[in-house]
C-alpha cells in the first residue's frame, strides 16, 4: 500500500457491500481518502443507478438513505430530476422493505402461533390419549366390579334360596310339631272324656267336643289318613257319651262314598235335634238326633229337596223332589196337614215366619206367602228383575213378620207390602250365608235302619244340643288352662 494514502474507513455495519455509498471504485481512484460530501455522493449514486438501468440493489437504505434525505431536504434547489426520482425510489424501496419486514413479522408470529397451536394440540392429543387410557382402565375396573357384583348376587341368591329352604323346612318342622302336639291333646281329651263318663256325662260330652274342635284338618293330615283315624276315636267317645253305640262320625272321600255307604241321603235337624229324612222303603220319617231312635213316619209318600222346621219344632214343611209340590206335617204325630202345588215354576226355598203362622216359598221368579195352617197363598211378590233367577241363600223376617230380607247368590232385596226392591250394596245387612236349622246333614243307615252322621262337626253339634251346660272355669283350668283363655265349648249353652 502507498504510504501517502490513508486506508478507507470501514462502512457502517448497517450498510451491506453493494449498498454502500461507493459500490464501485471512485473515478478518481481516491480509495482510502476522506469521503465526499453527501450531495456529491448522492449525485454519483443516482447517476450510477440510472446508468445501470435502475436496479434495486443500488438504492439507498437505512442510515445512508436518511443522510441523503436530510441533505436533499436542506438543498432542494440542488436536486436534479434524476436525483429526485432516485430519492423517491429509495423511499419507496424503504417503505416496501418495512412492509416486507412487517409481513415477515406477521408471518413469523403466525408460524409461532401455529407452532404453539400444534404444541397445544399435541399436548391435548397426549392428554386425550391419557384420558382414553384412564377411561379404558376405569371401564375395565367397572367391568371387573360388575363381574364381582354379579358373582356376589349369584352367591346371595344361592344363600337366599338356602335360607328360604331352611325356613320352609323349619316351618314344616314347626307345623309337624304343632300337629303332633294337637294330636296328643286330642288323644288326651278323648281319654279324659272316657274317664269322666261314668260320673259326669256332660263333662264327657264337652271334652269330646273340645277334642273334635282341635283335630288338625290339613292336606298333610288328610293325605296320611291321620284325620280319619283320630276322627273315629273322637266319634267313639262322643257316641259313648251320647249313650248310643250306633252314633259315630263317618267320613270318606267322594270317590269312596258310594261303595262305603250306598244308603247316603240327607237329614234335616229340628231346633231340638230331631232329624227328618227318607225311609229305606220310601216316604219320610223322623229320628231322635241324639240317640238315633226312630220316632215317627210321616203320612203319605214324600221326598225332600228342601225342608224347614217351625220354630217350636211342632211342624215341618217340605219341598218335594219334583220341586213343584209342597207339604206340611205334624212333627209329633206324623199327620199330614196339607199339600200344595206350585203354578209358578220350580220351588227352591221355604222359611217360617217368626210366629210360625206363615211360610215364605220361593217358586220361579216369585215369592209366595202361604198360610201355615192351610197352605193357601196369602200374597205373591215378584223379585227384582236383576235377581229374579238367583238362587236364594237365606231369608230373614222382621220381628213383626211384615218385611222379609232375602240374600241371593249375587245380591240382596227386601219385600214389604206389595213389592220387592233391590238393596244397594252400601246398605246390605246380610254379609254372608250362615249355617242354620235349614241346612241338611249327610247321613247313612246301617242294616237296622239307624242313621249315622257323616260329618264329625254334625256329631259334635248333636253333643252340644244334648249337653246341659258348658265347662266351668275350674274345669277349663284343669283340662285346657294351658291352651288359652276361657271360652264356651258350645256357644249359647248356659255354663
Amino acid at each position: 500500500m502507498n504510504a501517502g494514502r490513508m486506508p478507507m474507513p470501514r462502512p457502517p455495519a448497517s450498510w451491506r457491500g453493494e449498498r454502500s455509498w461507493l459500490l464501485t471504485a471512485p473515478p478518481d481512484g481516491s480509495w482510502g481518502q476522506t469521503p465526499q460530501a453527501p450531495g456529491s455522493l448522492l449525485r454519483e449514486q443516482a447517476a450510477l443507478w440510472e446508468a445501470h438501468g435502475s436496479p434495486a440493489g443500488l438504492l439507498l437504505r437505512d442510515e445512508a438513505l436518511a443522510e441523503a434525505e436530510r441533505w436533499a431536504s436542506g438543498h432542494p434547489e440542488a436536486l436534479t430530476e434524476a436525483e429526485g426520482d432516485f430519492i423517491r425510489e429509495c423511499r419507496e424501496a424503504a417503505r416496501g422493505a418495512q412492509r416486507e419486514l412487517a409481513r415477515q413479522g406477521l408471518l413469523r408470529g403466525a408460524i409461532t402461533l401455529a407452532v404453539i397451536g400444534l404444541l397445544l394440540a399435541l399436548c391435548a392429543w397426549r392428554a386425550a390419549q391419557q384420558r382414553g387410557a384412564d377411561l379404558s382402565a376405569a371401564q375395565a375396573a367397572a367391568q371387573a366390579q360388575l363381574a364381582a357384583t354379579a358373582q356376589a348376587a349369584v352367591a346371595l341368591q344361592a344363600e337366599s334360596r338356602a335360607l328360604a329352604e331352611a325356613r320352609d323346612q323349619a316351618k314344616e318342622r314347626a307345623a309337624a310339631m304343632q300337629r303332633q302336639l294337637a294330636l296328643e291333646r286330642v288323644h288326651r281329651l278323648v281319654a279324659e272324656s272316657r274317664a269322666a263318663l261314668p260320673e259326669d256325662r256332660d263333662l264327657a260330652l264337652l271334652l269330646a267336643v273340645e277334642a273334635a274342635q282341635r283335630l288338625p284338618v290339613d292336606d298333610w293330615c288328610l293325605s296320611q289318613d291321620c284325620f280319619f283315624a283320630n276322627a273315629d276315636a273322637i266319634s267313639a267317645a262322643l257316641a259313648r257319651a251320647l249313650g248310643h253305640p250306633r252314633w259315630r262320625a263317618w267320613e270318606q272321600r267322594p270317590a269312596d262314598a258310594a261303595s262305603a255307604a250306598p244308603g247316603l241321603s240327607t237329614a234335616w235337624p229340628s231346633p231340638d235335634w230331631r232329624l227328618l229324612g227318607a225311609r229305606d222303603g220310601g216316604g219320610l220319617a223322623i229320628w231322635d238326633g241324639a240317640t238315633g231312635t226312630h220316632l215317627a213316619d210321616l203320612q203319605g209318600e214324600g221326598s225332600v229337596s228342601a225342608c224347614a222346621w217351625s220354630h217350636d219344632g211342632s211342624r215341618v214343611a217340605v219341598i218335594g223332589a219334583s220341586r213343584r209340590e209342597v207339604a206340611a206335617w205334624n212333627a209329633r204325630t206324623g199327620e199330614r196337614l196339607w199339600p200344595a202345588q206350585s203354578e209358578r215354576g220350580e220351588c227352591t226355598y221355604l222359611a217360617w215366619s217368626p210366629d210360625d203362622a206363615q211360610l215364605l216359598l220361593a217358586c220361579g221368579s216369585d215369592l209366595l206367602l202361604l198360610d201355615a195352617a192351610t197352605g193357601s197363598a196369602r200374597a205373591a211378590w215378584s223379585r227384582p228383575a236383576g235377581l229374579a233367577r238367583d238362587e236364594i241363600r237365606e231369608a230373614w223376617w222382621s220381628l213383626s213378620g211384615s218385611q222379609v230380607t232375602v240374600l241371593t247368590e249375587s245380591g240382596e232385596f227386601s219385600c214389604q207390602g206389595g213389592e220387592c226392591q233391590e238393596t244397594p250394596a252400601s246398605s246390605q245387612v246380610i254379609a254372608s250365608s250362615r249355617r242354620n236349622a235349614l241346612d241338611g246333614m249327610s247321613v247313612w243307615r246301617d242294616g237296622e235302619g239307624l242313621p249315622m252322621l257323616r260329618d264329625l262337626a254334625d256329631l259334635a253339634a248333636v253333643a252340644c244340643a244334648r249337653a246341659a251346660r258348658n265347662l266351668s272355669a275350674a274345669e277349663w283350668a284343669r283340662y285346657l288352662g294351658a291352651e288359652g283363655p276361657y271360652r264356651e265349648t258350645c256357644p249359647g249353652v248356659a255354663p
